[in-house]
C-alpha cells in the first residue's frame, strides 16, 4: 500500500503542466533551424544576402554584400546598413533587422593537425 508522502507527491505531479519543446538534431548545422515541414532554414532571415568581406580601417567601414561595397550608414537594396563590424554586418529595412554573419558555418578543424 503506497504512503501518504507517495500519495502528496502523485497529487502534486498530476497539477504540473510539462511544456514540450521541439527537438532539435544536435549535428545539425549552427544557424540552421528545422521548419515545420521539416526542412532547413536560416535563422538569418535573408539567406540571399552574403557577406563575403569586411574592411575597417579607422572611422571607416566597409562591407561587400553580394558582391557590392557598402559603407555603414548606406542604403543598399531596400536596406540601410546600420553597423558593420569584424564580423557581422546588421541591416535595417521597413519590415525587419537582420543580422548577416561573414562565415555563418562553423569551422572544422582536425585535432590531429594542431589546431
Amino acid at each position: 500500500m503506497l504512503s501518504k508522502i507517495t500519495y502528496l507527491f502523485l497529487l502534486l505531479l498530476s497539477n504540473v503542466s510539462f511544456a514540450a519543446e521541439p527537438l532539435i538534431d544536435p549535428t545539425m548545422p549552427k544557424g540552421y533551424l528545422p521548419s515545420a515541414d521539416g526542412q532547413l532554414s536560416t535563422s538569418q532571415g535573408n539567406a540571399d544576402i552574403v557577406l563575403s568581406a569586411v574592411f575597417i580601417r579607422g572611422q571607416n567601414r566597409y562591407a561587400v554584400l553580394n558582391g557590392d561595397t557598402v559603407a555603414q550608414g548606406e542604403s543598399w537594396k531596400g536596406f540601410t546598413v546600420i553597423e558593420v563590424n569584424a564580423n557581422r554586418v546588421i541591416l535595417q529595412s521597413q519590415d525587419n533587422r537582420q543580422e548577416i554573419l561573414v562565415n555563418p558555418q562553423p569551422i572544422k578543424k582536425d585535432v590531429a593537425n594542431d589546431f
